[in-house]
């Protein structure tokens, strides 16, 4: 090649005024001149937290649903039933005449300590 020809060449090779007039923004805006949508990652990122904290919070609930229907006992205590269940209703207690003392009436002890005050 000769000389003339090595100076067109790199003419016809770029075109600075072009990049001054509409510079390209790095790799990104390479691609968006040629028509490429580049790819947004953090969209991406932000859709697949997103995703992943919605998978947790669906699992976090089944696992308290599932702890609300059986509840925690230790390994030596799983057959074990409570005995409140066994055990017969107590009956409020009885009175000195066998019923149910009456609202109004005093109990012996507050009679007792009226009578020495």
């Amino acid at each position: 090649m000769s000389r003339p020809q090595q100076r067109g060449h790199h003419y016809a090779r770029g075109s600075a005024i072009a990049e001054c007039l509409n510079p390209t923004d790095g790799y990104r805006g390479q691609l968006a001149k040629r028509g490429i949508k580049p790819r947004n990652h953090a969209a991406d990122n932000r859709a697949a937290l997103r995703e992943l904290s919605a998978r947790n919070r669906e699992k976090m609930l089944e696992e308290a649903a599932a702890q609300e229907a059986q509840p925690w006992k230790l390994k030596e205590f799983r057959g074990v039933t409570s005995r409140y269940s066994t055990q017969p209703k107590r009956r409020p207690s009885a009175g000195p005449d066998g019923g149910v003392p009456a609202a109004g009436r005093a109990k012996p002890f507050l009679r007792r300590r009226r009578a020495t005050a």
